[in-house]
């Protein structure tokens, strides 16, 4: 089945798994398998904790880096451009992942009564900077203004990739589109993957152009 995901794919690596609960702990347990030069990786990550959760994919990401087969300068590339958002709360990191899957499928009135969860975080300003969007998508430009403004009180001690997008999503929904374009070309370089980043790009560039 792994392979055939690898040649649909056209992948040289796959990482697979699974996760197992032993009262409050939880263990991963997950395979690198590198298909190209015909190895397997056994990667495990024990006694972790339902609030630890972030930073134990944090140390799995980092597992899995560290037995790429790349140099280290690549390695070192991917950990600088890897991102997550930043929150200890795995209630509110849920209500965020489902919030930003419903903007994205453009169902804004859902995304808002998602993303209006974040008392179970007051601090996650990742997720004020999204509510901030569904609420602009939907005319509703006070909450708008007032949701970004109050993720960039709460991005100053943020890592820079998370405060960048932040300042970019700003400077879109206040229709600076020119210092928004600068601001997501500049994080483009910093997560060249990010399907989120070359979207919002597309549409501030759309709208200063129209």
């Amino acid at each position: 089945m792994i392979g055939r995901i690898a040649t649909f794919s056209k992948a040289d690596m796959m990482v697979w798994g699974q996760f197992a609960k032993f009262g409050g702990q939880i263990r991963i347990d997950a395979t690198l398998q590198d298909l190209k030069h015909d190895r397997l990786v056994p990667i495990k990550i024990e006694g972790v904790d339902e609030k630890d959760i972030p930073g134990a994919v944090d140390r799995l990401a980092a597992s899995i880096r560290n037995n790429l087969a790349f140099s280290p300068d690549v390695v070192n590339e991917l950990k600088a451009s890897s991102f997550q958002p930043s929150s200890k709360s795995i209630p509110a990191l849920r209500d965020f992942s489902q919030g930003v899957q419903l903007l994205r499928e453009g169902k804004n009135m859902e995304a808002i009564k998602v993303l209006q969860r974040i008392q179970e975080d007051p601090q996650f300003a990742l997720a004020y900077s999204r509510l901030a969007e569904a609420d602009s998508a939907l005319g509703y430009d006070t909450q708008a203004e007032q949701s970004s403004r109050k993720a960039l009180e709460l991005s100053q001690q943020l890592p820079l990739a998370e405060r960048y997008l932040i300042e970019a999503n700003h400077a879109y929904l206040m229709k600076d589109n020119k210092k928004a374009i600068a601001a997501f070309e500049n994080l483009a370089k910093t997560l060249p993957d990010s399907t989120d980043v070359e979207y919002t790009l597309g549409a501030s560039t759309w709208q200063r152009r129209f």
